[in-house]
This record gives structure tokens, sequence and C-alpha cells, in this order.
């Protein structure tokens, strides 16, 4: 068996006389796991149904590996929509990605929520060079739109998104007003 080895290693590990060696062997033999049983999750997310691959989507969250994050960019292409929102939820959970360039076409996107998940991702991910894709979102006509660009933009921290919340520092709307004022105070000098 592939890494039996390493799983033996693991396994004696969970019986370690150190609390925090046992904690990593717990978790590193979750992590081995489940990247053994990733073949069987590819081949069910491509014969499944909505269901199946939401679920699977949301299990790859916890798999640390190419072939999952290859999985994941997959499913922002997937023609159903709460597939793409599960799969634009588990990317905000994925350090030392980059998504961004599949993240900014979704921000095209024709469902409205695709496009306000895709940008609170790109926010959470501090994707600096996504902040040019962001910018014209400001003038949106939906508000919720602008509303989770604000917060991205200053979630991103980029300065160069100073003069255009500086426009939105007097819109009516008392949230997004707020939501601008708190963006510009995070923003880089």
């Amino acid at each position: 068996m592939k890494g039996s080895l390493r799983r033996e290693v693991l396994v004696k590990a969970l019986v370690d006389r150190n609390e925090a060696v046992r904690r990593s062997a717990a978790e590193a033999l979750e992590q081995f796991e489940a990247k053994l049983a990733l073949p069987g999750l590819i081949e069910s997310w491509q014969q499944g149904d909505k269901v199946t691959r939401i679920s699977i989507v949301y299990a790859l969250t916890r798999i640390y590996d190419d072939r999952a994050d290859a999985l994941l960019l997959q499913s922002l292409e997937d023609p159903t929509e709460d597939v793409r929102a599960a799969a634009l939820r588990a990317l905000q959970d994925r350090p030392g990605v980059d998504y961004a360039g599949p993240l900014m076409k979704r921000l095209g996107d024709d469902s409205k929520v695709i496009r306000c998940l895709a940008i609170e991702t790109l926010g959470s991910l501090r994707c600096r060079r996504a902040a040019e894709h962001l910018l014209p979102l400001l003038g949106h006509p939906d508000l919720e739109v602008v509303q989770r660009t604000v917060v991205a933009l200053g979630r991103m921290r980029d300065n160069r998104a100073e003069i255009p919340l500086l426009t939105l520092a007097d819109v009516e709307d008392g949230y997004t007003r707020s939501l601008v004022i708190t963006a510009l105070g995070e923003l880089d000098l």
C-alpha cells in the first residue's frame, strides 16, 4: 500500500508520551487518510449530482494537495451556481495558494451570489493584484456588490483604492458609509 511506512509512523506517534506529538500525529494521519481517499472523491465528483459535488467541495477544504486544488478550481466552472458558490467559500480557507485569476473571472459571473462571493474571497485572500479589477465595481448599480467590494478593498489594504473610496464617503446609505470609513482606515499609507 502506498505510504504504508508513513502511516505506520503516524499511528505509532498517536501513543507518544508527548501530547504535542500525539496531536500532530492525529492531524497528520487525518490529512494522510484524506489524500488516500482523494482519487475516489475526484471520481465521485465527476459522476455525482449537485449535492454530491457540493459535499465533496467542502471535504476538499481539509485536503491540502494539488489534486484537491485543481478540483476546487474546476468546481468554479461548474454549471450549477451552488457548486460554484461552495467552491468560492472553500477557497476562502485555502492558505498559500494563488487563485486570483480564476476568482477574478468569477467577478463577471451572471449570478450575483457568485459575483459577491468572488469579491469576498478575493478580499479574504488579501489579493492586491485583484484591486484593479474590483475598483470598477465601486460604481456597480447593485448596492450589495458595492458594499462587498468596499470591504474587500479594505482588507487588501491597497492604497490605490483611497480616492475611489473617498468618493463614496458621502453616500446616502449609512451602512455603506460605515463600510467605506472602515476600509479607509485599513488602507496602507
